[in-house]
């Protein structure tokens, strides 16, 4: 069997916020998690950038769109993209790239330095002969747009090669906020392309939450080639256009849902009081993103993922338990979240609406009855249990505990 991994970074994130510790304590869940993937990127794992992010690797994606600027966050743009993307590198034959293309991008690296492309003539009226700067750069043009070709010939012989040697039968799919909901669209896709719908899919999907305003095709309903769902929702986020998602699943997909106290960046390691980028404090609400890390951690791990010897410390059941206990000591300071926004508006009067009401579904009674993680969340509460997780962890749980994926799924019920 050979295992592929895919990690989808949120909104305005990208590979690279492993390394943002003045926003996220630890470094974002996804972006660190895929840093210490081990293997061969392309060939067991890919990272893909979230849009908004910057897009640093946008130039040698197997794509052709791109990302629409300043816009991308609120539009969403690019995930088209990223889904031409991640299908190219799964299937082995990836997008071809045109001189056209490479040229395109090899200019958008180089517009920085960028010169004048004519020259002034008297009176500084402008010529019809181009600069000799404009003509040495448009050689750095060319010569770039060459370089990438070469490079993405290689990369594609080595993917091929890597898939014809071994071909794909999982494909594990890990996202955060629009990156979770990536992780629904691209199971779709596989599911209905022809060469890969035989292939089974596990997916982690950290508070997905597509936007109020989104370019998402398929995402509300999973197929049967989904083997395993995980969800993990942030209990404490009430910003307008970011309902979460909760996709309508086939009946023979085993899943596991929880919520965890804290907003949509509480979960991935953002620590502050507000869930944005207040200053860091001995108040600091680390605990979720711990947690929810461990068990993003273990989950993949138990589906075949492989990481760095060493890289990342798995809790134990004590340390989880700890954890727990500061959250609920905390309880105030999480419910306080609930009038925070990142969009100036909640969902709610301040807030005020019951946490399952701000995730949708297709299905309601699926949603309300058969995912008990989420439809008693009110009586964990009232039994000092902070979720689903939690409770799990008490009971000694070894999927939740140690990452066994023979106790997948949990019966949880007080």
């Amino acid at each position: 069997m050979s295992t592929f991994t895919i990690f989808f970074c949120g909104t305005s994130s990208n590979q690279r916020d492993y390394n943002k510790k003045h926003i996220f304590h630890q470094g974002e869940l996804v972006s660190t998690l895929a840093k210490h993937a081990s293997g061969i990127e392309y060939q067991d794992y890919l990272i893909v950038d979230g849009v908004g992010s910057g897009n640093e690797t946008e130039f040698i994606k197997f794509s052709k769109s791109y990302y629409g600027g300043a816009l991308a966050p609120i539009f969403g743009s690019g995930i088209a993209s990223n889904m031409q993307h991640a299908l190219s590198v799964v299937l082995g034959f990836p997008f071809a790239q045109t001189s056209e293309e490479t040229t395109k991008r090899a200019k958008q690296l180089l517009q920085a330095s960028r010169p004048a492309k004519y020259t002034l003539g008297g009176l500084g009226a402008i010529t019809n002969s181009k600069s000799s700067a404009y003509n040495k750069w448009q050689q750095e043009v060319d010569a770039l747009s060459q370089d990438l070709q070469a490079h993405m010939k290689a990369l594609v012989a080595r993917i091929k090669m890597a898939r014809e040697k071994s071909p794909l039968t999982q494909v594990n799919l890990i996202g955060w906020s629009r990156g979770g909901v990536s992780c629904f669209e691209f199971a779709n896709i596989l599911n209905k392309h022809p060469m890969t719908n035989h292939i089974k899919v596990n997916i982690f999907a950290l508070d997905p939450v597509p936007g109020g305003i989104n370019p998402f095709k398929d995402y509300k309903k999973l197929g049967a080639n989904v083997s395993h769902f995980v969800a993990v929702f942030a209990e404490d986020e009430r910003s307008s256009g970011f309902k979460a998602r909760m996709p309508e699943l086939h009946a023979k997909t085993k899943f596991y849902t929880t919520f965890m106290p804290g907003r949509h960046g509480t979960l991935v390691g953002n620590a502050a009081e507000d869930g944005q980028e207040q200053p860091i404090t001995h108040t600091m609400l680390s605990n979720p993103g711990y947690v929810t890390r461990d068990f993003a951690f273990k989950t993949l791990l138990s589906w075949g993922c492989q990481f760095k010897p060493n890289s990342i410390n798995a809790l134990t059941q004590d340390q989880l338990i700890g954890c727990y206990k500061i959250m609920l000591a905390k309880e105030q300071l999480f419910s306080k979240m609930q009038s925070k926004s990142y969009t100036k508006s909640t969902n709610g009067w301040f807030g005020k609406i019951d946490a399952v009401k701000r995730i949708k579904s297709t299905n309601e009674k699926q949603l309300n009855s058969i995912f008990t993680g989420l439809a008693l969340q009110k009586k964990y509460k009232q039994n000092d249990i902070v979720n689903r997780h939690h409770f799990d962890v008490l009971m000694g749980n070894s999927f939740v505990v140690k990452g066994q994926l023979n106790a997948f799924p949990v019966s949880s019920i007080i």
